[in-house]
């Protein structure tokens, strides 16, 4: 019944090659400010959390890509033990990268789509070809084994449009997990009316229904338990060492 450490998700940076209407990031991003963590800082976390139970380890932004020796955070993280995911818009991978990530032991990459509709989601993320690099990106990591996880962020602009009704049909087709993400007012949704009441929860639980591979982030924790595993399981960290108990709560 103890809670025990069971993984770190690490911003390495909060620079990115997008400029996203949701950014979770805009307001704490202190580039140029402050000098973010080493690969060297983070062999010596990863340790100290390893010997606190934790398997589990996360490299994301920002941009993670933006970073140039990302190869090198990657291996101070001991992949070779450890459950290794990196998260991404996508549009700085290449095949290349993906044969380098497997390479290393790289075990899962989430890719982020905000809607099936390649228009609109390249509108979202403000970068044309967008979407298109994902798709070919998607199917890249699965030819070489890597497991793949779509994000999308859940808000009242997108989730009653054709176009995630549509981002569910492509997981469908493509079989990968659907990660659902409920939009929280922090970075650019803040002070913005975008966050789902009770009735679009229920809502969203009839439009998901007939689909498989699709889940609710949070919907469980390490300990199977609904809610956030924040401080109980896992801990963020900002590219300066600040310690999070989850992305979405900007409190070090």
């Amino acid at each position: 019944k103890k809670y025990i450490l069971r993984g770190i998700e690490f911003a390495v940076t909060f620079k990115c090659n997008f400029g996203c209407n949701h950014c979770l990031c805009a307001r704490i991003d202190e580039s140029g400010k402050r000098e973010e963590m080493t690969p060297s800082d983070y062999s010596r976390v990863v340790k100290e959390a390893m010997k606190l139970g934790a398997t589990t380890f996360g490299m994301e932004g920002g941009e993670p890509f933006i970073v140039k020796n990302w190869e090198d955070f990657i291996k101070a993280w001991q992949p070779k033990k450890n459950h290794i995911i990196i998260t991404t818009n996508g549009f700085l991978v290449d095949e290349a990268k993906i044969k380098r990530a497997y390479e290393l032991g790289v075990d899962t990459i989430n890719y982020s789509l905000d809607s099936g509709y390649p228009e609109i989601h390249n509108a979202f993320r403000k970068k044309a070809g967008s979407f298109e690099k994902v798709v070919e990106n998607i199917k890249l990591s699965k030819k070489y084994g890597i497991k793949v996880v779509i994000n999308c962020c859940v808000h009242k602009g997108n989730l009653y449009t054709d176009g995630f009704r549509e981002l569910l049909e492509l997981a469908e087709r493509e079989q990968v997990l659907l990660c659902t993400l409920f939009a929280k007012g922090v970075g650019n949704f803040h002070n913005k009316e975008v966050m789902l009441d009770k009735e679009d929860v229920e809502n969203y639980e009839k439009i998901i229904r007939p689909y498989n591979w699709v889940t609710r982030h949070l919907n469980f924790n390490y300990g199977k338990q609904f809610g956030c595993p924040g401080t109980k399981e896992m801990i963020n960290m900002t590219p300066y060492g600040d310690v999070m108990n989850c992305a979405n709560m900007h409190i070090y």
